[in-house]
């Protein structure tokens, strides 16, 4: 079973795998710089 992609799913599925990929770019920065937070307290 083949599936054809149409413009509209890729263009939906382009959107989609930004928008997850700019949450766990913001995610990774705000955790590591938490991270880099608590490492500088003594």
């Amino acid at each position: 079973m083949t599936i054809r992609w149409t413009r509209i799913q890729m263009d939906k599925y382009c959107s989609t795998l930004r928008m997850l990929l700019q949450i766990v770019v913001a995610f990774n920065k705000t955790g590591f710089l938490s991270h880099a937070a608590s490492h500088d307290s003594p």
